[in-house]
């Protein structure tokens, strides 16, 4: 049991893997998380992580399966999966849902997930664009519409993200955005209609659109696969969404996910 999570030994692995957070998105995780956040220790140095961040007992959601190159192939991963697996089950969580690299999921298939659907990384280097408008505030009625949206209460994460960055239209939709160590990411985007995620993409890349920036999206969500398109994203990188115990398919007002660890 880790008693106290070792933040920069984390960083040190998603890294190694080159994914894309940074020291606070690893701070804002472990916070949210809790107990929810499990590790295998060798040497005094951490070199494999899970997490399970529970939103309520109605969907938990898995991120930062990592192992360390050299540590790999001695079961850790599933070892700490089910770790994090018994204490969500231990509180009574109804629903868990991942998304998965090629490499995880069989692992995951073996330990009861299904597959959802397909879901995607995309980038957009920078370029000049033309200032939107659209900031706003999040406030009770687009924190009612995302618990429509997403199936349960992640407020918490959400007014934790609102504090880096958020873009809002009262009664339309919001998204949040934050640093990342390769690219500045937007999301969660959640719109009531096509064309109030198209106006906070554009209020985000007003901002951000001279930087490296990246997004997580449904495949099978066309119109925001259209959006990122036109945005001038492309995908590089898939991965599986999966689902274990009861759940709802990804509500078509989501167009922009919050991250792989987040959901």
């Amino acid at each position: 049991m880790i008693t106290r999570f070792p933040i920069d030994d984390a960083l040190a692995l998603s890294t190694q893997a080159g994914w894309n957070q940074t020291r606070d998105d690893w701070i804002r995780l472990v916070s949210l998380a809790g107990d929810g956040v499990k590790g295998v220790m060798d040497g005094g140095r951490l070199v494999s992580t899970a997490t399970g961040l529970a939103y309520g007992t109605d969907l938990a959601w898995i991120g930062m399966v990592l192992t360390e190159e050299a540590h790999r192939g001695r079961g850790l991963a599933r070892r700490v999966m089910r770790d994090v697996l018994d204490d969500l089950e231990r509180r009574g969580v109804r629903c868990v849902k991942l998304d998965a690299t090629e490499l995880g999921r069989p692992v995951y298939l073996k330990l009861g997930f299904r597959e959802e659907c397909a879901i995607s990384r995309w980038r957009r280097e920078a370029r000049a664009v033309q200032a939107a408008t659209s900031d706003g505030f999040l406030d009770a009625e687009l924190l009612a519409l995302d618990g429509e949206a997403f199936g349960a209460d992640r407020s918490p994460l959400l007014r934790s993200l609102a504090e880096v960055e958020g873009h809002a239209i009262p009664g339309s939709g919001f998204a949040m955005a934050r640093p990342g160590r390769t690219a500045t990411f937007f999301g969660p985007c959640v719109a009531r209609d096509a064309e109030a995620a198209r106006q906070l993409l554009a209020s985000f890349l007003a901002r951000h659109g001279s930087e490296p920036t990246m997004l997580d999206l449904c495949d099978d969500h066309a119109a925001a696969v259209s959006m990122a398109s036109d945005a001038g994203f492309a995908p590089v990188r898939r991965l599986t969404r999966m689902v274990r115990g009861d759940s709802k398919d990804t509500s078509p007002l989501i167009y922009t996910c919050a991250g792989f660890e987040f959901g």
